[in-house]
């Protein structure tokens, strides 16, 4: 930033050389733009100087210590490092072009130096043993202070004292001279007791002028070289480096003359200004002679080369003066300063002054003139009347104008060049004065705005329009009245204007617009595109092209067609009191809001394009208007003079402006300072390696730029990069704001433009850190993103693993579903086909015997396998839809135990008893099924394998279970088929399996002889 900052400065001093504008010398002070800054503004108090850094700072040093000011804000300078700043009486400021501030002080014995905020105060350990004055940088670079004791020049660290060495005098009063000064060939002036020296460049030896000085107070060059000195004595003379004899004499003879006494000097050509109580002097760029005194203000010689004679400068135009009488804050000035962009600055005791050139000219008039109307004169004059009561020509200059008594409130100047003044009668200027040639065209004896106005054809007729009569005609110096329609007779007017092509155009207040032509009357009351509000003033664009201005803006008649005009970034101009035609110089316009001035380029555009918005430059109070705009009548507010110049009329006077000259432009783009940085209250003025705390939520930054001019109209644009989305335009705020930013480096970056909208595209840099919280460091950072990571990949073995499952499951349920296949073939096709096989072995045995009972067996078996072929249709049916079976559980087991004692050939078949405990219960399909197959299996496997008498099948529904249990009083199981399966035997395994499936238990007890007993827990 250090790097950025001092490339900022050195290009700024290079506009400063060859861009820097100064104050016009043809222009009286008075018509300068001035103000003030009072205590109201935060003025600091009486100040002793003035200076301004190459960063654009205007230091003040007052009776209560050091301040800045950069046109908008009073600051008190604290330093950023090194020593403290004293709070005493300041006497002298000087900047240096290396950007540094040497200051001074009254009482102390101590020569400080401020450098990029650092203090560097020098002391009587360093040299300075008396109380500096001035102090000054040769071209040698060597830096040199005057002081009550003599002159001192600093050799590196200490500051040398100048004596015999340097063949000057050794001792100096306690009260001596303070001048110094380095004029542009390199010698070095110095006031010491009543006399001026010299030291020319490279020598080491001071030579006496001769002069008879005075105590010295300061010296200033002329543009010619000349140099002048300003004294105690109230003189202010030329000095040089040799003195006539006649001169020196005349000086101590003005010296030691009793005040009230006449002189009795000799004389001498050489110039010699007496003014009262003069301190600084200053030469601006143009070349004028600015003085400041103790007790009269300021004082001024515009052209330095009138300066011939005291008595003759004294009552010319050339020597002017400027008081508190004249809007000064005070008449008691000490320091006068020429800033960067031609502005002079005075400090007095109670305020700061500033005095700028302005586009327009401004021309005051009496305090007590109001109702001002204007018309264009001989030789480039203006006339203005005003109060119904005073009239007079003005040349622009600020000389008193012969004011004449008159009951008029409007004149108008034709196109042959006659003037009229327009009252209770109608008045012509005829050279001398305004001659009355008609009463008004009404019978009231005194005329007034609305009451009557007029306008001259271009066929010479002049025409009147009367309130409650209409038109009229002079005709041989009476009034001719024309038939006009009793609804426009019964409107006001507020102004008429004549084109070129014979049309008189005629505003009414009531909002109407007549033309007259030739005793032709066309009223546009009617037009559906006629502006809401009355015009206020007309100009021509070309013959068919009348411009017409109203509270509404601007707006063009063409055809008779009405079209408003679209300034660019407002809705509208305001109310246009005056409008100028300058052709190819643009048009002017007098509103609320300004002047306005539209160039002709933008003009033609705008005429052309309907639809596009024409940009314009304003003008205001700071530009010269005198007073504020006003919209009351007389129309217009603007008016061209007979040389081309451009006349605007304000409350407390006129304006004029030339507008085939260039008006005083501010090209220097005005440097940007960062003043300080808050970060949640928190104040920071050293900018290097700048970081803030973690959280930190609330940031402002104070930032300013430093063009004096007009400060109120400088604009910024900041950017902080990674948040602004661009530049971002804030107009006149010195202040951005940013809150809840993210840890990290960031880059703030602000333009600014000067008062004409000059931009400084380097503006100024800051750079800042805000730190991480632990949770927003790197590490926490790589810590969450690896955690993260992980936790994907976690996610993936799991989801990885699902798949897998869901596989696994899928394969399980096709295998579970192969296996219920098999238990159902198994239990059905299986042990069906085994019953029938066993039905065909009886037939077999009991055929050769018993046909009769052979023959019913076989039937039997037939039906047998009609039922095997069903139950085989079912069991294919079952997989590929379940069925839902209504019948009860204990009556399809009953049925099953009932087919197979019919089935069997056999006497001792088993007698099988089935019984039900408890109420039954809807079951799910699923698990009846799985209930009946394994109770179905368990009695096929006690008939076949057990030999047994009895089985029993007990069945009880409990509240949540069915418990289902077979016994019988058979041989039992083999141990061997109860531990270890048997290949070909799946009748066992398959009811664990069914059970399982369905989410039961299934209990086997057997004992060898004695029976086995199986018991089914299913949970409903």
């Amino acid at each position: 930033m250090k790097l950025l900052r001092t490339f900022s400065v050195c290009l700024f001093l290079l506009w400063v050389v060859t861009e820097a504008k100064a104050l016009n010398p043809d222009r009286d002070i008075h018509q300068l733009a001035h103000r003030s800054w009072t205590e109201k503004e935060g003025y600091p108090g009486r100040a002793e100087a003035l200076a301004q850094t190459a960063d654009g700072f205007l230091w003040i040093g007052t009776d209560d210590g050091l301040f800045r000011f950069d046109g908008v804000r009073f600051e008190r300078y604290v330093p950023v490092s090194g020593d403290r700043l004293s709070a005493g009486p300041i006497r002298a400021l000087h900047a240096f072009p290396d950007g540094s501030l040497w200051i001074t002080y009254r009482f102390e014995y101590k020569i400080c130096v401020l450098r990029n905020g650092a203090l560097r105060c020098y002391g009587e350990e360093e040299g300075v043993t008396s109380n500096p004055t001035t102090i000054v940088q040769d071209h040698s670079g060597a830096i040199w202070a005057n002081t009550e004791a003599g002159l001192l020049r600093l050799a590196g660290t200490r500051w040398e004292h100048i004596g015999k060495a340097w063949e000057f005098p050794e001792y100096v009063p306690s009260f001596s001279s303070e001048a110094l000064f380095v004029d542009r060939e390199g010698t070095l002036w110095v006031g010491v007791n009543h006399t001026i020296l010299y030291l020319e460049k490279g020598t080491r030896r001071f030579k006496p002028t001769g002069v008879y000085a005075g105590l010295s107070i300061q010296i200033a060059e002329a543009p010619d070289g000349t140099l002048w000195v300003s004294d105690v004595l109230s003189y202010v003379r030329e000095i040089s480096k040799s003195i006539s004899t006649i001169s020196a004499s005349t000086a101590r003879c003005e010296a030691t003359t009793p005040r009230g006494t006449p002189l009795q000097c000799p004389t001498d050509d050489q110039f010699v200004v007496k003014i009262k109580a003069p301190d600084n002097l200053l030469f601006d760029r143009n070349g004028s002679l600015w003085v400041a005194t103790d007790s009269s203000g300021v004082a001024r010689v515009s052209h330095s080369a009138s300066m011939k004679a005291w008595s003759t400068l004294k009552a010319s135009k050339d020597f002017q003066t400027f008081t508190s009488k004249d809007g000064l804050s005070a008449d008691s000035c000490t320091p006068i300063l020429e800033d960067h962009e031609g502005n002079i600055w005075v400090a007095t005791q109670r305020g700061l002054d500033q005095f700028h050139d302005t586009a327009l000219v401004p021309v005051p008039l009496p305090s007590s003139l109001y109702r001002v109307a204007t018309a264009p004169a001989d030789n480039g004059s203006i006339w203005v009347v005003g109060s119904w009561a005073y009239v007079a020509k003005i040349d622009g200059e600020l000389n008193d104008p012969s004011w004449m008594p008159t009951d008029a409130f409007k004149l108008y100047r034709d196109q042959t060049g006659a003037t009229w003044l327009l009252g209770s009668s109608l008045a012509r200027w005829n050279g001398n004065k305004f001659q009355d040639v008609v009463k008004a065209p009404f019978s009231s004896n005194s005329g007034g705005p609305g009451m009557w106005n007029v306008a001259r054809d271009s066929a010479g007729t002049l025409w009147a329009f009367a309130h409650k009569y209409g038109f009229f005609s002079l005709e041989h110096d009476h009034w001719k009245p024309w038939i006009t329609p009793t609804k426009v007779t019964e409107q006001r007017v507020a102004t008429m204007f004549s084109d070129s092509v014979g049309r008189v155009w005629v505003s009414t207040y009531e909002g109407d617009i007549l033309t007259m032509n030739k005793g032709t009357i066309v009223d546009y009351s009617d037009s559906s595109d006629k502006p809401r509000s009355f015009i206020k003033a007309f100009a021509e664009r070309s013959p068919q092209r009348i411009w017409g201005g109203d509270a509404d803006g601007l707006l063009m008649i063409e055809q008779d067609q009405f079209r408003r005009m679209n300034p660019l970034g407002v809705s509208t101009l305001g109310d246009v009191t005056g409008i100028v035609d300058a052709g190819s110089h643009g048009v002017w316009l007098n509103t609320a809001r300004g002047v306005i001035h539209i160039s002709a380029e933008e003009v033609e555009h705008a005429l052309a394009d309907r639809s596009y918005h024409f940009r314009f430059e304003r003008f205001d109070s700071d530009d010269g208007i005198p007073g504020r705009f006003e919209s009351v009548y007389p129309y217009p507010k603007a008016i061209q003079g007979t040389d081309g110049r451009i006349w605007f009329t304000a409350t407390k006077g006129v304006a004029w402006i030339d507008p085939r000259t260039t008006p005083p432009k501010n090209t220097l783009p005005p440097p940007v300072s960062i003043l300080s940085v808050s970060a949640d209250n928190s104040s920071h003025l050293q900018f290097a390696d700048l970081r803030f705390p973690a959280h930190t939520a609330n940031l402002r930054i104070d930032y300013t730029a430093l063009s004096l001019s007009i400060p109120e109209r400088v604009r910024f644009r900041y950017q902080l990069e990674g948040v602004d989305r661009g530049l971002q335009n804030v107009d006149t705020r010195r202040q951005a704001f940013y809150t809840n930013l993210g840890p990290g480096d960031y880059k703030f970056r602000v333009l600014a433009c000067n008062n004409d909208g000059v931009w400084n595209e380097v503006g100024a840099v800051l750079t800042f850190a805000i730190a991480p919280a632990f949770y927003q460091t790197a590490w926490f950072l790589s810590c969450c993103a690896l955690a993260f990571l992980l936790l994907i990949y976690a996610a993936y073995l799991f989801r990885i693993g699902q798949l897998k499952s869901q596989f696994a499951a899928t394969l399980e349920a096709r295998v579970d579903e192969r296996t219920r296949i098999a238990r159902d073939l198994h239990d059905t096709l299986l042990q069906s086909f085994n019953a029938l096989l066993l039905r065909i072995q009886t037939v077999s045995n009991v055929l050769p015997d018993k046909p009769d009972e052979a023959k019913r067996r076989v039937e039997a078996a037939l039906e047998q396998a009609s039922e095997a072929v069903a139950e085989g249709r079912d069991t294919l049916n079952e997989l590929r839809t379940r069925s839902v079976k209504t019948a009860d559980l204990d009556q399809a087991i009953a049925n099953f135990a009932k087919e197979l004692s019919n089935s069997s050939s056999e006497e001792a078949f088993p007698e099988i008893r089935v019984q039900v405990e408890g109420t039954p219960v809807p079951m799910n399909p699923i698990v009846r099924d799985e209930v009946y197959r394994i109770v179905t299996e368990a009695l096929r496997n006690a008939i076949q394998h057990a030999d047994a008498k009895r089985i029993d099948v007990q069945i009880r529904y409990d509240a949540h279970r069915l418990r289902a249990r077979i016994g019988d009083n058979g041989k039992g199981i083999d141990p061997s088929v109860m531990t270890h399966h048997k290949d070909g035997h799946w009748g066992l395994i398959g009811m664990k399996e069914r059970a399982k499936l369905v989410g039961g238990t299934l209990e086997v007890w057997s004992q060898l002889n004695v029976g086995t007993e199986i018991e089914l827990t299913v949970q409903l």
